[in-house]
């Protein structure tokens, strides 16, 4: 084949192998989205676990031994340091000790 017909040939053999690698693409795009889909369902699914796990997690009331700690770190700290007495606290977040001196402070 010569010519206008050994062009149109190969545009046509050019196609097909652009619409095989365009429907392998697509395939691996899916697989691709389907395995995002699923670790931000695992991401998900540990997040809630890290919320329900752990002492930090539960509403356990204080036992004498933190609040022990919040005391002293209180005093070493002062009442603007949530942090610094969380560190001290060591069983509870800052939110939590937040939460307790305001309790306290009533």
């Amino acid at each position: 084949k010569t010519g206008k017909y050994a062009g149109a040939e190969e545009s046509k053999q050019e196609i097909s192998r652009l619409k095989d690698d365009n429907s392998s693409l697509r395939g691996k795009l899916s697989d691709s989205q389907e395995q995002v889909k699923r670790l931000l369902c695992i991401i998900e699914q540990q997040k809630n676990a890290a919320k329900t796990e752990g002492p930090m997690a539960t509403r356990l009331p204080w036992s004498d031994v933190e609040k022990s700690r919040f005391v002293e770190a209180l005093e070493t700290f002062g009442p603007k340091d949530m942090k610094g007495i969380a560190t001290v606290v060591e069983t509870r977040t800052h939110a939590q000790v937040r939460a307790y001196a305001q309790d306290y402070f009533l």
